[in-house]
């Protein structure tokens, strides 16, 4: 009696169904504090709250559909569209589609929300499968290689504007008087606001930068509003400014002052 052995190899690439970690750490790009909202059509789409791509970017077309889930229809139709940004509020749910979503703006009255989709990670899939006709066994091995972005949170607990002694002496010896519960405005540098876990990492990112005379922490928590904002989330952003035109008092704002 004769046993016949079969070997097949097959390979396929097939885009993952779901938005798995790595897609939070691709938002470091746009903003930590991205809500996650679907995946569609290829790509996942999130939410930045109360953030807005800066002038110049847009594609010089604005809708006003009924839901976000119209905007990433209308996105998809325009093959430039990285995004778009909505106000908040009733009655007008527009979309402003964007050509670059990776530099924006915080809004400090907190009237627009900044959408943005990314392509989802692919997966190459190898198969191999060994069957006898004899006992008609068969044996599949699958090998998948995915690439995951891990953001480990800090475990101490943050510092906080109150906690710490005015002057603050940063590691490099440069001293900061602090202004608890203030928001600055004026001239920022460039790369402003990033994604910052405490009060302290931003003083100290200002002590190294020799252009920098102020930094501002922003540290809220933002209810949940749904639909446009469907889950609660914690807003950590440090700016960092050359000059000042004044300060405001304003809730969860901290402010550091170089002084010479």
């Amino acid at each position: 009696m004769i046993t016949t052995a079969v070997s097949t190899t097959t390979s396929s690439t097939t885009a993952t169904t779901s938005h798995i970690s790595a897609r939070i750490g691709d938002m470091s790009v746009f903003c930590l504090d991205a809500v996650y909202l679907d995946t569609r059509d290829g790509y996942d789409y999130y939410v930045c709250p109360f953030k807005e791509v800066v002038q110049g970017h847009d594609i010089s077309i604005v809708r006003t559909p009924t839901s976000y889930l119209e905007c990433e229809d209308l996105c998809n139709s325009e093959r430039l569209c990285a995004g778009w940004s909505s106000p908040v509020g009733a009655g007008f749910n527009g979309c402003n589609f964007k050509l670059e979503a990776t530099i924006y703006e915080q809004i400090p009255d907190g009237d627009r929300l900044l959408y943005v989709r990314i392509g989802l990670p692919v997966e190459t899939t190898s198969t191999t499968s060994m069957i006898s006709i004899m006992t008609t066994t068969t044996t599949t091995t699958t090998t998948t290689t995915t690439t995951t972005i891990t953001i480990t949170a800090a475990a101490a607990a943050a510092a906080t504007c109150a906690s710490l002694s005015s002057p603050y002496r940063a590691s490099n010896n440069e001293q900061f008087s602090l202004q608890c519960g203030f928001q600055v405005n004026g001239q920022t540098l460039a790369g402003s606001p990033f994604n910052c876990p405490d009060f302290v990492v931003c003083l100290e990112a200002c002590a190294s930068d020799v252009n920098c005379v102020y930094a501002n922490y922003d540290f809220r928590s933002i209810p949940a509003d749904p639909p446009w904002f469907p889950n609660p989330v914690v807003i950590r952003d440090c700016t960092l400014f050359s000059s000042t035109n004044g300060f405001v008092a304003f809730p969860g704002y901290d402010a550091g002052t170089k002084l010479p």
